[in-house]
Order: C-alpha cells, then structure tokens, then sequence
C-alpha cells in the first residue's frame, strides 16, 4: 500500500464520525419517484472512494482529481440477484470545477463483496448528467437488476440517473436516462449509454408567463412518450438482442400510438444512433396524426 493511500484511508476514516448522519439521511432514493429507496452503508462508500485514490494513484502518479467525501452527493445500493454475496453500488459526487465556474457531476459503480466489505469491479468510466447546469442531487439515481441476460453466464445491471437541470421555459421535459453494464473481470463497462425512458413535449402551448400572447382560454396539450426494453430471444455477435418499445399518447389519454425497435449489439455496445433516427419518424408521424385529429397547428 503506498503511503498517500494510507494517509487517504486514515482521513476517510476520521471523516466518517461526521459524515455519517449526512449519509443515512441523503443517500436513498426519494420513495416519491415511485421506487423504494436503495440506501448505502456509510462504510460501503467510504470504501468506494477509497478504492478509486488508489486506481488512480495507480494510473495517474496521485496527479489527478479524485473525489472526496463531502463532494459526494448521492449513493445508491442493492443487492446483486446474480450474485447474492454482492452489493452493487453507484456513488454521485462533485468534480473538479471547470474555469467557468460550473462543476459537473460523475457517477462511478462498483460491485462490493457486501461479506468481506472488497471493492471487486469498479467502472472505467462515469455516467455524466447533461444540460448547461448538470445536477445530480438525492433523488437521481436508481439501480436496475431486471433480467438483463445477455448471455450465458453474463447478466448486465442497470443505473438510472434524473438530470436535474429544466430550462425555465422549455418545450418538453425527458425523463431519466438508463444506462447498462456488465463486468469484465475488476473493470464495469457500459453495453448501453444514454437511454431516456420518457419524455414529455408540449405540442400547443397555452396561455401562461411563457406564451403571455396566447388567448386565455388556449390550454397546453402535451405529447408524453414511455421506454421499456425487454431481451429478444435472438442473438447478435453473442450477445441477446434487445427490443426497444416505445408508446405515444396525448395528455391523458390511454397510450394511442407505439413503436418497436430491435436494438442489436455490435461486439462493444448497443449503439443507439439507428433506433433514435427511426424513433424520431415515428414519434412526428403521430404528432402530426394528433394534431390533425385535434385541429391543432403543426409544431414543426
């Protein structure tokens, strides 16, 4: 063990008598988004943080940014179902800040051997919230363990992350986005990167302090799109294909319109790019269907 990662280990110890009943409190998922919560051992993060100084100390000489506790601003926990004897865990913290004065947010996972309290795998990338002021707060992450077989023996796990950032007089609003991934011995890499599972655009705007111009008795009418991924049972390059299902509907109205897409792995990733294009014709061939049927003006 090098010294730096010993004195590192000793200060993330003496910071855990004050950090913990931040951590009790803060890091579970808010039961109002409508999962359960998925809180973290003060001691499992601790350990994940201690673990990625030493990688990258390893990689980078010590000279290179590595999140301390009170950066931390999320964490979320849950048992692995393919592997009872193991936890797995997203940590959200604080990065450096950038010259203009903003500070990104990164995500790194890890699987914990929750018997033995050993970092096992640990990702070799971040999941990065989007928008000009990314915030990843209390309530944007949540771990996915669905039956992700996508091979034998090779079950991937997924982590949602909720950007918090909304602009303040924006068309729409997307809803989280899910990401997918599996281990390759101590490392976690993504099969999948940046799938948004709903979103929501207004088609006609209505009279409020964003369309002040608009007569008073205009009422807004949104287009609301939903996301779920099911495995195929055929295979592409060894890996399971994935059907992407997507249903549109128009404010309240029971889901009218659907679209279903067969997302095929290339070797390294299920690439999104082709299912987007297609998605995008599919979603404006029932907007403008709605819009006909409502007698409203086209947006686009």
């Amino acid at each position: 063990m090098k010294p730096k990662f010993l004195s590192l280990a000793v200060v993330l110890l003496l910071m855990s008598t004050i950090w913990s009943p931040v951590c009790h409190a803060s890091f579970s998922r808010d039961s109002t988004s409508g999962h359960k919560p998925q809180p973290c051992r003060d001691d499992t993060v601790m350990l994940v943080l201690a673990q990625m100084q030493q990688v990258v100390d390893k990689l980078h000489d010590g000279d290179h940014y590595s999140p301390q506790p009170q950066e931390v601003v999320n964490a979320v926990c849950k048992a692995n179902p393919a592997n009872k004897d193991q936890t797995i865990v997203a940590v959200a913290y604080d990065e450096k800040p950038q010259a203009d004065g903003s500070v990104p947010n990164a995500v790194e996972l890890a699987l914990v051997d929750a018997k033995n309290q050993r970092v096992e795998a640990l990702s070799d990338g971040h999941i990065f919230s989007g928008g000009p002021s990314p915030r990843i707060d209390e309530t944007s992450l949540w771990i996915d363990t669905a039956r992700y077989d996508l091979a034998p023996g090779r079950r991937a796990f997924g982590v949602e992350w909720m950007d918090g950032y909304s602009p303040n007089c924006g068309d729409g609003m997307v809803g989280p986005s899910r990401n997918l991934y599996v281990r390759d011995g101590k490392s976690i890499r993504p099969v999948l990167q940046t799938l948004f599972m709903s979103h929501r655009w207004i088609i006609q705007r209505g009279a409020d302090r964003c369309n002040m111009s608009s007569p008073a008795d205009t009422k807004s009418i949104v287009e609301s799109t939903g996301l779920a991924i099911s495995v195929a049972p055929t295979s592409s390059n060894n890996y399971r294909d994935l059907w992407l299902i997507a249903d549109f509907s128009i404010d309240d109205e029971k889901p009218s319109g659907s679209f279903r897409y067969k997302l095929q792995y290339d070797g390294r990733k299920y690439p999104l790019e082709s299912f987007e294009n297609a998605y995008a014709l599919a979603e404006r061939a029932f907007v403008r269907a709605a819009a006909t049927r409502l007698k409203l003006k086209l947006p686009f």
